[in-house]
């Protein structure tokens, strides 16, 4: 099987002038190939191989493609079905949060890592599909047979909060904080790994770095992407997408979160920087915990619905744990005839975007600074993709 990285490279070119970073310029990753890959395949085959084309984030690709395959085909899956991808998706944002949180977090500023927390949350997430259904069968367009083991799941559900309470929060739910002071009194405790990663974080200096005056991403107009992704021109929106306004937007967690009293407050202290961002993550496992106990009560055993051998259109979208995800597949007689993806990245990286006007102007004495700089950057907006920095001077 033929598998690629589509959170891929992006080269990234920063001009030092007078101890500041003076420019920034990107070049976009080159587009997955996924039409190549999937052309002609029936539309369930298709699915089917999607999750070993994705190397990060194959639930939230997967439940993207599986949409935009049944939005084409004019079907909608069972409750349960939307129900079993909702806990599942919500399942792989809290395994890759606490993967950052723990691990890229703490290396990138110097910290130790907590190897066995990152492993434990891994093995615990790994084991929930078999919980759910046989045979990865919720991998079907319109749906496939699940069968819920409801006891286990409240079981799994219940060691899951355990293991985020104890292992990231050291004890207590950061998601009941108020104000910013309790959070640094809860990070100089130093309990977890997260503590110590914002303790650093919330001092002058850092807090704020990276802030820019990027919107956030709310409510996106689905007609719009819809329409510039059946474009013939859909390439050079997919590598620097914009709203119909020609706005840039920030995608991810932070654009989740924002309505958290405490990223409020952080905000009008410091602005969206490092420290809000990571925050977010944070917050974000008490609302994925919330989310999959809402959700679990809806998982029903049964098939889903049968697909009809049909032609057209479709845009499926998902909240991935790096942010909004979109995948477009025009169908002809069952089968994919053209597939297109816009990836979160592409907001977060765009050339006038988040990354680019967060790193505008902060101060870099030489070429090592300015590059830690990016690299930190690169990790607070989308910790899935590598940068190739090159630093060179006005």
């Amino acid at each position: 099987m033929i598998s690629f990285a589509p959170e891929g490279v992006i080269q990234v070119q920063l001009v030092l002038e007078r101890g500041r970073i003076a420019a920034v310029r990107l070049r976009p990753r080159p587009l997955p190939p996924l039409k190549a890959l999937l052309k002609g395949r029936q539309a369930d085959q298709a699915a089917r191989m999607l999750p070993r084309l994705f190397s990060l984030c194959r639930i939230a690709q997967t439940c993207a493609a599986l949409n935009a395959i049944e939005q084409a085909l004019g079907v909608a899956p069972p409750p349960a079905q939307s129900a079993a991808r909702l806990v599942l998706t919500l399942a792989e944002t809290i395994q890759e949060h606490a993967t950052r949180l723990t691990l890229d977090g703490p290396l990138a500023f110097g910290q130790a890592p907590d190897v066995e927390t990152a492993k434990a949350v891994r093995r615990h997430i790994a084991a929930l599909v078999p919980l759910i259904c046989k045979n990865d069968d919720w991998v079907r367009p319109g749906g496939g047979r699940l069968s819920p083991r409801p006891n286990d799941l409240a079981d799994w559900l219940e060691e899951l909060r355990r293991l985020i309470l104890s292992g990231l929060m050291a004890g207590r739910d950061v998601s009941a904080l108020l104000e910013v002071k309790d959070l640094r009194d809860w990070a100089q405790g130093q309990g977890s790994a997260p503590a110590r990663l914002l303790q650093a974080l919330l001092k002058p200096g850092l807090a704020g770095f990276g802030a820019s005056a990027t919107g956030l991403m709310g409510h996106l107009d689905s007609g719009q992407v819809m329409a510039r992704l059946a474009a013939s021109d859909w390439e050079s929106y997919a590598q620097a997408p914009q709203t119909a306004a020609g706005l840039c937007l920030e995608t991810g967690p932070l654009a989740r979160q924002n309505d958290h009293r405490l990223i409020r407050t952080l905000e009008a202290e410091s602005g969206h920087g490092l420290a809000a961002r990571i925050l977010a993550r944070l917050l974000e496992l008490a609302q994925t915990l919330t989310g999959i106990a809402l959700a679990l009560p809806l998982l029903m055993e049964g098939e889903g619905v049968d697909l009809p051998v049909a032609g057209g259109v479709g845009l499926g979208a998902a909240e991935a744990a790096r942010g909004r995800l979109f995948h477009w597949v025009r169908l002809d007689a069952g089968r994919i005839e053209e597939y297109r993806l816009l990836a979160p990245t592409e907001w977060n990286f765009h050339p006038e975007g988040a990354f680019v006007q967060g790193l505008k102007g902060a101060e870099a004495a030489d070429a090592e600074t300015a590059s830690a700089l990016a690299r930190r950057q690169g990790l607070a907006l989308d910790p899935c993709v590598g940068l190739e920095i090159e630093v060179s001077h006005a």
